[in-house]
């Protein structure tokens, strides 16, 4: 007949390599895939409206088929009326919802619509059974298939977290353990230069009496006030961060690291001769005092008139002028005018 049965395939019926997901011939069909209209045995995908006439004809009262629409988003549902005549009528999607036309009651789905009508299926045919039961067991496997896809998809997704997760915490444990290896390495030198320290002192004959002799010698001889050997214990204490009576290279470099100023390793090297004096690897406070006295204005000792005089004075180097400023001052150059000399001045430990 006119539009006759078209093949199964119109819902995937007819498959070669494995179910495939049922497609639709009618573009008005998309706004319905949810519905899984082609397990239904009352939708016809392939009628029109003169085969749903034919195929309902001198059928009883209330026999119906649903079958695709020429108007966008509808469906068209033919039933058997009084007298034996197939009526039409459109079933309109509206978002969510689907109406029967010129009515307002609303309804989930097509299937509870026809449910609520109290209508009766138009009976198949045999050829039109196999054709449903094809696209039904096409539709089963390929809903089947996504499920297994689906799984296989969150499976993956679970093994990357996993996966993720795992690396993170090697990372993390990674980091852990660096650090552990610094703090234990940072310890051991702070160990080292503790008891190089001490090792230094302990050859020293009276290192104590020696500092007292040093500092009463520097005041009795004017070459320094007491507020300014004060002064320099402050930055002795500093550097001296053990508590010993004596600092390092090591204690120098943590301390001006602290300021933001690493210094170099030939940087330090030249601090470091500026400071000690016997070249025992450590610097005790008579050194300091003695260093400071001998770099004269170098060393920073000069008073403190303010302004870009003072700041030329600490660029231009000296050990107390480069903890002042977190500076580390070049490799000694000539000293200036000793302090308590002929024309010199009263130095300032500013």
């Amino acid at each position: 007949g006119a539009g006759g049965v078209r093949s199964a395939s119109a819902f995937g019926g007819n498959y070669t390599g494995g179910p495939s997901p049922p497609t639709y011939q009618y573009p008005n069909f998309e706004c319905f895939k949810s519905e899984g209209l082609e397990l239904q045995s009352w939708f016809w995908p392939d009628a029109t409206r003169a085969v749903s006439e034919q195929a309902l004809a001198d059928s009883p009262l209330g026999y119906f088929l649903v079958r695709p629409s020429s108007q966008a988003n509808c469906m068209a549902l033919s039933h058997v009326v009084q007298g034996g005549r197939v009526g039409h009528a459109l079933i309109v999607k509206r978002g969510d919802v689907v109406t029967l036309e010129k009515t307002d009651k609303e309804f989930s789905s097509i299937e509870q619509l026809v449910g609520m009508l109290n209508l009766t299926a138009c009976p198949l045919s045999d050829e039109r059974r196999e054709q449903l039961d094809g696209r039904r067991r096409a539709a089963a496997a390929w809903r089947a298939q996504e499920k297994r896809q689906a799984r296989q998809r969150n499976d993956e997704v679970l093994r990357e977290r996993e996966a993720e997760k795992k690396r993170r915490h090697e990372l993390q444990q990674r980091q852990q353990r660096e650090m552990e290896r610094q703090r234990q390495q940072h310890e051991a030198e702070k160990q080292r230069n503790l008891q190089t320290k001490r090792e230094a002192l302990s050859r020293m004959q009276q290192p104590a009496e020696r500092v007292q002799r040093a500092v009463q010698g520097y005041i009795s001889s004017n070459r320094l006030t007491r507020g300014e050997v004060d002064t320099a214990k402050e930055v002795f204490d500093t550097l001296d961060a053990t508590g010993v009576g004596a600092f390092s290279g090591i204690d120098v470099h943590a301390v001006l690291d602290e300021m933001g100023e690493a210094p170099t390793a030939p940087e330090l090297d030249a601090f470091m001769r500026e400071l000690d004096l016997d070249a025992n690897g450590i610097v005790t406070f008579d050194e300091f005092l003695g260093a400071l006295v001998k770099l004269g204005p170098d060393a920073g000792l000069a008073p403190d008139t303010g302004g870009d005089a003072h700041n030329a004075r600490a660029e231009s180097g000296g050990a107390v002028a480069a903890l002042q400023y977190g500076r580390v001052p070049p490799p000694p150059g000539a000293g200036g005018t000793a302090p308590g000399s002929p024309g010199g001045s009263r130095p300032s430990m500013k």
